[in-house]
């Protein structure tokens, strides 16, 4: 736990830049909808400090905001959205969430 909370506060400040225009390829992101609380079956409220949720408080809670969000201003090239719904940030390259990834992924390459 100790270097996934390292490893999620690193990005705290950092703002990225855009890239050239004409130098962004097509991105396909992948949400993984379920929240890590939900699939372990916790059902009590995550606590967190204040910090801590902004860096990983998006892997805990099920998605409801299935958008670039802001990376449409960060390149100018196509962007399709998808939604693994069974899927949590750790399981979705395991057992049936591999499987949905791997589909993904093949229909990515084609994009």
């Amino acid at each position: 736990m100790d270097h996934f909370q390292m490893v999620n506060s690193n990005p705290r400040g950092f703002i990225a830049t855009p890239m050239p225009p004409g130098k962004s390829p097509n991105t396909y992101p992948v949400w993984a909808a379920q929240g890590t609380d939900n699939l372990a079956g916790f059902t009590g409220g995550h606590f967190l400090a204040p910090e801590e949720d902004r860096d990983i408080g998006f892997l805990m809670d099920n998605k409801t905001d299935f958008t670039t969000r802001g990376g449409e201003n960060l390149m100018d090239g196509k962007i399709k959205i998808e939604r693994a719904m069974a899927s949590n940030h750790f399981i979705i390259v395991r057992g049936e969430g591999a499987k949905i990834i791997s589909s993904l992924i093949r229909q990515a390459c084609l994009f």
